[in-house]
């Protein structure tokens, strides 16, 4: 996925889609054990935990901050917006460089973009 301002310096996001069956548990305790399962290492923390709505809809959000302890330039951010439906949990995952603060902003505007649509369905 692309930036639309500069591709060379700016090109370094990928998303994902997944859909889980949370086997009766609800979407707060299946994402404790998800928080547990991605900080398996110092180098990773959780940057927000909240939530987040866009057009009308409720998404737990949460932010993982990896460093890498090579290179510090690619630390990266792992965005991620989930919600329940039918016994499933829906999630988006975005992540990219943490040294382009941009990103931030071109996560937020894909959310809009692709996953508004049919979310509440």
């Amino acid at each position: 996925m692309g930036n639309n301002y500069d591709e060379y310096s700016h090109d370094h996001l990928s998303v994902g889609a997944r859909a889980v069956y949370l086997e009766g548990l609800t979407l707060e305790q299946y994402l404790i054990d998800y928080i547990e399962r991605n900080i398996y290492s110092e180098a990773v923390s959780l940057a927000f935990n909240g939530e987040m709505e866009i057009n009308g809809v409720d998404y737990k959000r949460l932010v993982f901050y990896i460093e890498n302890a090579v290179d510090s330039y690619d630390n990266r951010i792992m965005d991620t917006f989930s919600f329940e439906r039918n016994g499933f949990m829906i999630q988006v995952r975005f992540d990219g460089w943490a040294a382009y603060p941009e990103n931030e902003r071109e996560l937020i505007m894909f959310m809009y973009y692709y996953m508004t649509a049919d979310a509440n369905g």
